[in-house]
Order: C-alpha cells, then structure tokens, then sequence
C-alpha cells in the first residue's frame, strides 16, 4: 500500500536516526507497505459486511492483525 509519510515534531527524523528505535520502525513501514487491496476487501467482507462503511476501522483491523502476528 502506498503511503505518505507526515513527520509530527521531528518523529520521522528521530525513528529514522535513532538505531533503537530503527528496527521497529522498519517493521511497522514494512507491514504498512505490504497491505493489499485484496486484504483489505476480504477483509472487509469477512468481519464487517453490511456493519461499516468506514475504511479505517478495516484498515485498522488489518494493521493490528498483522503487527500482532510479525
């Protein structure tokens, strides 16, 4: 998935350059970057047909499963 990238008071800057902190930024970017539209559809269709219409409770669904599971 594509994403932009909005730095609040430096925080890009300060995950990007601090190594303790590098490892599991990467990780987090990772698992963004690698989300799909058909994830997100079956996703969607699996848990939460006919019950939202809202893309971020899906997205958000999705991002906690697999941080959880990385």
């Amino acid at each position: 998935m594509e994403f932009k990238y909005f730095s609040h008071r430096n925080a890009y800057e300060f995950l990007e350059s601090k190594p303790e902190y590098k490892s599991n930024w990467d990780s987090i970017k990772s698992v963004i970057e690698n989300i799909t539209e058909d994830e997100l559809i079956n996703h969607f269709k699996t848990n939460h047909e006919g019950n939202t219409k809202s893309i971020s409770l899906i997205l958000n669904s999705v991002l906690k499963e697999k941080l959880c599971h990385s």
